[in-house]
């Protein structure tokens, strides 16, 4: 369970992770893949099959998250 806090911890911080003038290519829309990919396709399934709390919040925190690049692409 630590790895997951560490994941928490990573997906909640607040902050500016580039300059203002940065540029970056955007890709969003694999939520379920980039959710797995954090956890591990092995564990993330896991997580859905014994309905864990677990795989849910990570794809509505990934959906957070490109929900947000999205809004801030001009």
């Amino acid at each position: 369970m630590a790895d997951f806090d560490n994941l928490r911890k990573a997906l909640l911080c607040q902050g500016e992770p580039l300059p203002a003038e940065a540029k970056v290519i955007v890709n969003v829309g694999a939520i379920f893949t980039a959710s797995w990919m954090y956890r591990g396709l092995e564990s993330f399934c896991i997580s859905l099959a014994e309905g864990s709390d677990v795989a849910p919040w990570l794809i509505r925190k990934v959906a957070e998250l490109q929900t947000r690049v999205v809004e801030n692409v001009r």
